[in-house]
């Protein structure tokens, strides 16, 4: 990162829809496509007393497709995921000098959650860890920026 230059990490928010098929009595697929806004970003300081701003990745769809682990339990069944995650940016290429779009990035995203059951749907939080292995960046005053995002997800499943 160039001197003078300070990353902004701020709250997002997703909005998706997801399934479940079991694939045994432990693994689950969870295809999952999702809506997610965030406020991350980089702030750049120029010598001039000139400020840019760069968004990184603000508005994007998510298609992912974790394997799921699920302890067998009644109600609350704990479970962890892994799998991989496609992240496109829905914020078109700008002709300005001091804005510019993501790229497409490729995750791999991992975590731990807790499903609840309960009569009429299910209820999981679950924290989730994303690390993105493509260059995201396209603005030529920095080499390469990477995506990587801790979110709390609160999920919910029809019975």
């Amino acid at each position: 990162m160039p001197s003078g230059a300070e990353v902004n990490n701020e709250l997002g928010f997703r909005l998706g829809i997801l399934a479940e098929f079991k694939l045994s009595k432990i693994l689950f697929l969870s295809p999952k496509a999702e809506l997610s806004m965030n406020n991350g970003g980089i702030t750049q300081y120029h010598p001039d007393a000139s400020v840019s701003k760069y968004d990184i990745l603000p508005i994007g769809l998510e298609f992912m497709v974790p394997l799921l682990v699920k302890m067998p339990r009644e109600k609350h069944k704990p479970y962890f995921f892994i799998g991989p995650k496609v992240k496109i940016p829905l914020t078109a290429q700008s002709t300005s000098t001091t804005i510019y779009s993501g790229r497409t990035d490729l995750a791999i995203d991992f975590g731990i959650g807790l499903d609840n059951t309960f009569s009429h749907f299910n209820f999981s939080p679950e924290l989730r860890y994303s690390y993105g292995l493509l260059n995201v960046n396209r603005n030529p005053a920095f080499q390469s920026i990477y995506s990587h995002s801790v979110s709390l997800v609160f999920k919910f499943l029809g019975n």
